[in-house]
């Protein structure tokens, strides 16, 4: 399944949640990919991570946080994978000619689940690889 099928436009708008990252760019998805949304507590958070489970971890383990956020990513109809951050993603609705694709740059090109980096404003976002992520329609 591609990206545009994945997309939920209205018009020349698209519905994406940005997902903050540690060390990398912080993530841009289509909202429709994003199954649910809880917070955390660090007790909880610390729980998530200890157990088993397909867990992507976006934030620095060092740092301390009042409160971590939990997305499930994936399909309505196929896989998912939990992603753990430590900022509360941002909703929005963007027209879509304000994403603009960026070439990757070395680092990027080794980025495993970086499918394509793009501008927001003054922005460097990436959209992930869903197969990499495992994320595919059953």
């Amino acid at each position: 399944m591609n990206i545009p099928s994945m997309v939920s436009m209205s018009a020349s708008f698209v519905d994406v949640n940005i997902i903050p990252a540690h060390n990398q760019h912080s993530w841009i998805v289509p909202t429709n990919t994003v199954l649910s949304v809880t917070q955390l507590t660090p007790s909880e958070c610390a729980k998530k991570l200890q157990g088993k489970g397909n867990h992507m971890v976006l934030f620095n383990p060092s740092k301390e946080s009042a409160s971590f956020y939990e997305l499930e990513l994936g399909l309505p109809a196929g896989n998912s994978v939990s992603i753990l951050c430590a900022d509360k993603p941002d909703a929005m609705r963007v027209r879509i000619s304000q994403l603009k694709d960026v070439e990757k740059g070395e680092a990027e090109k080794n980025e495993l689940h970086n499918y394509q980096l793009v501008s927001f404003g003054e922005q460097i976002l990436q959209v992930p690889s869903f197969s990499q992520l495992g994320i595919e329609p059953e």
